[in-house]
């Protein structure tokens, strides 16, 4: 997700009252009665990395719970329910295979796989 500067705006000043239009920083129009500074360009630039590196950085986490923003790679392996979870772990107990080898403990272990903490 790339952010614009609607996006660091709300993040570094969310209270001020401004107009911006076409996320163009020359029609940035910041209300005189705000008490924060208006930003410069170049700190939008830089709270535009920011937040495109956090993002970028979570996505992991979005992947393995199968997050909205995540489903167009068309990879549809993600934690299951957790009702299935819980079904999975009493299955696995009940069979006496609560260790590497029992359902719930695969099922994680290839979603975690797939979607690696980076």
């Amino acid at each position: 997700m790339a952010h614009f500067y609607s996006d660091a705006l709300r993040s570094l000043v969310p209270k001020a009252k401004l107009s911006i239009m076409n996320e163009d920083y020359e029609t940035l129009q910041w209300d005189e009665s705000n008490t924060d500074t208006k930003p410069t360009k170049a700190e939008l630039d830089a709270e535009i990395a920011r937040l495109d590196a956090e993002h970028l950085a979570k996505r992991y986490q979005r992947q393995r719970t199968n997050d909205v923003s995540e489903r167009m790679s068309g990879i549809q392996t993600s934690y299951p329910k957790i009702g299935e979870q819980l079904d999975k772990l009493w299955h696995d107990i009940d069979e006496g295979k609560l260790d590497k080898n029992g359902e719930f403990y695969k099922y994680i272990k290839n979603v975690k796989d797939t979607f690696p903490k980076t």
